[in-house]
């Protein structure tokens, strides 16, 4: 390569993968847009949580001080795509610079975007998807790529803490199998009305489980979908004493419903983190 390449970053990679900030190289120049960082900066449209927020950002500002990762402000009024309004004005910035940069020098995108990737294609500007962009940094870092890839996919404190709520999300769901086994003993010690007024509790607290614990509710979820399916066959297991009947399927589907749901609340709960992340790129699940 006699010439070297601009790589323009964007919102996901950097977010995902910001280790390629930590790029030297006479063949590659990084850079990204105002628009990119202003989204890190407010949060807007990316999942990230504030300290990795902080972190990244500090990272943004040394290389930018250093000269080693250019942010180009634009004028997205006058952008041709401007009237593509699936696109956001970051997106829209990074296909513009690549645009503009282009005539003069061989220029990317590093991209898990798919609405960049798309545009990127249509205007045959290159693209590097993760793999690729870890691919880069691993050849000039003399780290080996499927370390820094298990690294990513499975980060080890994401993991660490995923565990963690996993425990809390079954010890939820034991508290509430244990209060359902002895439902008949706390009803019987209080009135109707404070039945109701106990159902209110519980259910108001459940939603502040859920937004507060996103994860561990999942979990609990997925298990009460799982006991629910269990207590179809409960006690005998033996599908010789089942009726397959509408009812039967009814109870199926209501189980099977609700450990989707909890699946669904485990994922957006990872959706703040660089697993979630990943998550989301390599196997589209939490689009």
């Amino acid at each position: 390569m006699s010439a070297s390449e601009t790589i323009l970053i964007d919102t996901d990679i950097l977010i995902s993968f910001p280790q390629i900030l930590e790029i030297r190289s006479n063949f590659f120049k990084l850079a990204t847009t105002s628009h990119v960082v202003q989204d890190i900066r407010s949060g807007y449209n990316v999942a990230i949580d504030k300290k990795l927020q902080k972190r990244l950002l500090d990272k943004i500002d040394v290389c930018d001080k250093e000269g080693t990762f250019k942010i180009y402000s634009l004028d997205i009024e006058s952008s041709f795509l401007s009237g593509v309004q699936q696109l956001t004005s970051s997106e829209t910035s990074l296909i513009d610079l690549a645009v503009s940069l282009q005539n003069n020098s061989s220029v990317s995108i590093a991209s898990m975007n798919e609405n960049i990737i798309n545009a990127a294609k249509s205007l045959k500007i290159k693209i590097y998807d993760l793999d690729a962009t870890i691919d880069i940094y691993a050849r000039h870092s003399g780290r080996n790529k499927e370390d820094i890839k298990m690294n990513l996919y499975y980060y080890r404190k994401d993991l660490v803490s995923l565990r963690y709520k996993i425990l809390f999300g079954v010890a939820v769901l034991a508290v509430l199998i244990l209060g359902y086994r002895n439902k008949e003993l706390i009803i019987s010690n209080l009135s109707a009305t404070g039945t109701i007024i106990l159902t209110i509790i519980i259910a108001v607290c459940l939603f502040v489980f859920r937004e507060k614990q996103r994860i561990s509710y999942g979990i609990l979820e997925l298990g009460v979908g799982l006991t629910s399916i269990i207590l179809i066959f409960y006690p005998s297991f033996n599908l010789t004493g089942i009726r397959f009947d509408l009812c039967f399927g009814v109870k199926y589907l209501g189980g099977l419903y609700i450990m989707i749901r909890g699946l669904d609340n485990i994922v957006r709960g990872l959706s703040k983190t660089s697993t979630g992340q990943v998550l989301r790129y390599k196997y589209k699940i939490g689009l």
